[in-house]
């Protein structure tokens, strides 16, 4: 930690020594840029956005990378929320719901996951979003996981959901069908 501390503090002197460049330049914007990733990085959080087609194995990679089954994943459609996945000291899932400008939040058991997450916008209760805290080490210094209803399907609603928390991931992760691809182009 106290070397990220001193690199932080030196890329600090560093973006200070070369604003008036920018600002010459007309390139305040990026000076603020620059600044924000310093703030964030300073926090230790990165948040990665998991996206793609319908059904590429966004969840399964998800899954996979911390060990244990958390997305919910099925042949049909499986996600149809977006679910934050992020440190906590216990297991713990918020809900939330309702109109995206007015959502509502309840917590819900862990084992509840699938039933909000998991079907048609009817079948989800109107879920837009859960929060999934988990004390796993692979999320304790701070990565947070995005797990999305993926793009190119039918219902309009996935895109919107993805699109919605795009802007909130300072990561993209673009899950392909390479296997898919190679087969279409041959």
């Amino acid at each position: 930690m106290e070397k990220q501390d001193k690199n932080i503090t030196r890329f600090n002197t560093l973006v200070s020594k070369i604003e008036p460049l920018y600002k010459a330049q007309h390139k305040e914007n990026d000076i603020e840029t620059m600044r924000k990733l310093l703030q964030k990085a300073s926090v230790n959080e990165v948040s990665v956005l998991i996206c793609g087609e319908f059904k590429r194995g966004k969840s399964s990679f998800i899954n996979a990378f911390l060990g244990e089954s958390v997305c919910p994943t099925d042949p049909g459609i499986a996600t149809s929320v977006v679910s934050i996945i992020k440190y906590g000291t216990e297991r713990k899932v918020t809900r939330f719901y309702g109109d995206v400008k007015n959502l509502k939040s309840e917590t819900i058991a862990f084992d509840e996951i699938e039933k909000y997450a998991k079907g048609s916008s009817l079948e989800v209760d109107n879920t837009i979003m859960l929060i999934i805290e988990l004390p796993s080490v692979k999320l304790k210094n701070g990565l947070i996981l995005m797990d999305t209803p993926g793009v190119g399907g039918l219902d309009p609603r996935h895109l919107f959901l993805t699109l919605y928390v795009m802007p909130k991931a300072d990561v993209t992760f673009f899950v392909v069908d390479a296997g898919n691809r190679c087969l279409q182009q041959n």
